[in-house]
């Protein structure tokens, strides 16, 4: 009798596996023809799930570029400037597939760049950094990395079985800075915290607990495969066609365009600063700040920084997924950390450790230190791209894809 039972309950179980591996594969086959037509679009499942980023790094002429905001529309004189719509028709061969949310550092990077697990090995891959990150503030705030937090990217860290138990544990500690983001997972949560603590006991624990996240996993997967299809068909105004052709870009006609646009929208003020928000809400703030800095205090902040030890964060799990990553940073604006009482041999220990982190885990760089002193590179002491800059970060974005020298 409990023969007869078990056969058809094992024929249910054999049907569902087949049901949802089949459906699996039409979702990848689907995102796999839809993913350079939303490349450029942003919209949040692209951003937290992982379905549409594994598919942008199984594309040979995609190269997927990792940030914050300033990966999405800031001023409408930065649109044809973008590498979105510098790469649009693939002119060199290849097009970007940006990921970039406000607020977003290198902890969440790596979260989403882990959660790509095999997808990442042999592929190229840009990160581009804010330099503000490194030495205005001590550590992200809770609220900015719980609103860009991912329970998929979280779990897909966590219970790796591609990443080592050692850099889990590195990561899971920094994690439960921000264990707030944790609590309505048990199940994360607690891997989380055995990760972090390290002892053999709680090893034990973590291997124990690290099937049933794997299959927490496989469900979290599953449903993302389910919204971006969603999305998808909510969407009949997009096809999976591919833009027409485009011709290669005149770098030297385009850079002089650029600063020529970049003149005009910033010569109010002597820091290169947008015209507009330079009258509404900058000047007073700017002229408030006069020799407020100085080198010391600048140099202590960078080293009270935990942006640092996120970043090697992020090169060390870059490096055992075998991924061939590039660093982009944005300069500083020289003309006003001077005025702020900041200096250029200050700057430069910013840009020196860049390098050497680039350097000992086997990353391409271009830190763009020698526009440190350029006005018009950067929107403002924040951060951003002006047209200018954004033509040096996609000259750069070539040279990289192409494995040509970076200048």
């Amino acid at each position: 009798m409990k023969t007869i039972y078990l056969t058809p309950a094992l024929l249910a179980l054999a049907l569902l596996a087949a049901v949802l591996a089949g459906g699996s594969i039409y979702a990848r086959w689907i995102e796999n023809r839809y993913v350079h037509i939303l490349a450029p679009e942003e919209f949040d499942q692209k951003f937290l799930g992982s379905a549409l980023q594994r598919a942008a790094f199984r594309q040979p002429n995609l190269l997927p570029v990792y940030g914050s905001s300033e990966l999405t529309i800031q001023k409408p004189y930065q649109q044809p400037y973008r590498a979105i719509t510098v790469f649009r028709g693939e002119p060199t061969g290849f097009t970007v597939f940006p990921v970039g949310q406000g607020d977003t550092t290198d902890l969440l990077m790596l979260q989403r760049l882990a959660a790509a697990g095999a997808d990442l090995r042999g592929k190229k891959v840009a990160i581009s950094l804010t330099p503000t990150w490194f030495y205005e503030r001590r550590s992200e705030p809770r609220s900015a990395y719980a609103g860009n937090f991912s329970r998929l990217h979280a779990g897909e860290l966590a219970f790796s079985t591609r990443l080592s138990f050692e850099l889990k544990h590195d990561v899971a500690r920094r994690m439960l800075h921000y264990s707030n983001t944790l609590e309505h997972d048990p199940l994360l949560r607690f891997a989380v915290e055995n990760l972090a603590d390290g002892s053999p006991a709680s090893r034990v624990r973590y291997y124990l607990a690290l099937p049933l996240g794997m299959l927490q996993n496989l469900v979290l997967r599953l449903q993302d495969h389910w919204e971006i299809l969603n999305y998808i068909w909510s969407r009949p105004d997009i096809k999976p066609d591919q833009p027409p052709p485009a011709a290669p870009p005149d770098w030297p006609t385009m850079l002089a365009v650029a600063e020529r646009t970049t003149r005009q929208v910033t010569d109010t003020n002597p820091f290169g600063f947008d015209n507009g928000d330079w009258h509404d809400r900058l000047a007073h703030r700017v002229a408030a700040k006069h020799h407020t800095l100085s080198d010391k205090a600048f140099r202590s902040h960078m080293r009270q920084s935990i942006e640092w030890t996120d970043l090697v964060l992020l090169l060390r799990t870059l490096r055992e997924l075998g991924a061939r990553p590039l660093l982009l940073s944005m300069p500083m604006n020289g003309p006003y950390y001077d005025y702020v009482g900041v200096s250029a041999l200050a700057r430069a220990d910013y840009y020196a450790r860049i390098r050497a982190l680039a350097g000992r885990y086997g990353a391409a760089v271009r830190d763009f230190a020698d526009h440190d002193g350029d006005p018009l590179f950067v929107l403002n002491a924040r951060g951003h791209l002006m047209p200018k800059g954004w033509v040096y970060y996609d000259l750069a974005l070539d040279q990289f894809f192409h494995d040509q020298p970076l200048r």
